[in-house]
């Protein structure tokens, strides 16, 4: 029997993903920022891995304690790798999932432009 996610409630894979499409759409809410932000958006990832240069760290700090959408990105790119870790990785996505995100990042493109 899978052990229980207490995040999610009863720890089944449909929930995993849908918790993980949650997180996407309030990412994507982020993609119509100014170009500062768009920076931070582009080094998210390595700020959080610790791979960035320490007067980049330090840019990216600084930011974040001023912009709270930044923040929430930031917040929310955590949590979603969190979630992705807790998904078993030998089962696939369940039947759609791609097209649907897919299809959502281009009306997100669509509507940003």
């Amino acid at each position: 029997m899978r052990k229980q996610a207490p995040f999610l409630g009863k720890s089944t894979p449909g929930r995993a993903c849908k918790a993980i499409m949650g997180l996407m759409r309030r990412l994507m809410a982020f993609f119509r920022r100014g170009p500062e932000c768009r920076d931070i958006r582009m080094a998210a990832s390595d700020y959080i891995d610790g791979d960035l240069q320490m007067t980049q760290a330090e840019w990216v700090r600084a930011h974040l304690s001023g912009c709270v959408a930044c923040q929430a990105f930031v917040d929310t790119l955590v949590e979603t790798i969190r979630l992705l870790g807790t998904m078993k990785r030998e089962q696939p996505a369940p039947a759609g999932l791609t097209d649907t995100i897919r299809v959502r990042i281009a009306e997100e493109g669509r509507l940003g432009a």
